[in-house]
């Protein structure tokens, strides 16, 4: 996976983020499933991220962290992601990505307001040798 994809995504949504949304989108269940929605969810979003084409990635990705946790090993049938993967709300996906367009048109002014003064300062430096500008 491309480090920098995944930082500029944690740059604009934190764990916390999904996780509040996630709850407030999902509705309470008894059942203990074994693709619950925030983790059909994170494995979703990996799978995006990695350009991982296929379901299966995914659910190797998931056996190999249970197996790592000490968890018992889930099956390599991607069936259960599948259906997990469609029970998600689409209203999560609806928020997140209004949330993710907000955070990175914020992070893009800002880097291109740090743009602006760079090229500024330059350019004064340039003309005016002697004037110093203090970060």
């Amino acid at each position: 996976m491309k480090d920098n994809k995944v930082k500029n995504f944690q740059q604009a949504l934190s764990i916390q983020d999904i996780c509040c949304v996630v709850e407030h989108h999902s509705k309470p269940t008894a059942r203990h499933r074994l693709y619950p929605p925030l983790k059909t969810l994170s494995l979703f979003i990996w799978q995006i991220l990695a350009g991982a084409r296929t379901c299966q990635d995914a659910v190797v990705r998931n056996l190999s962290e249970r197996v790592s946790l000490g968890v018992s090993p889930s099956s390599l049938n991607t069936a259960a992601y599948c259906e997990a993967r469609m029970r998600l709300p689409t209203a999560i996906a609806a928020t997140l990505g209004s949330l993710l367009s907000e955070r990175l048109e914020c992070l893009t002014r800002r880097a291109t307001k740090r743009r602006f003064l760079k090229a500024k300062h330059k350019r004064l430096a340039w003309a005016f040798p002697w004037f110093v500008l203090v970060p």
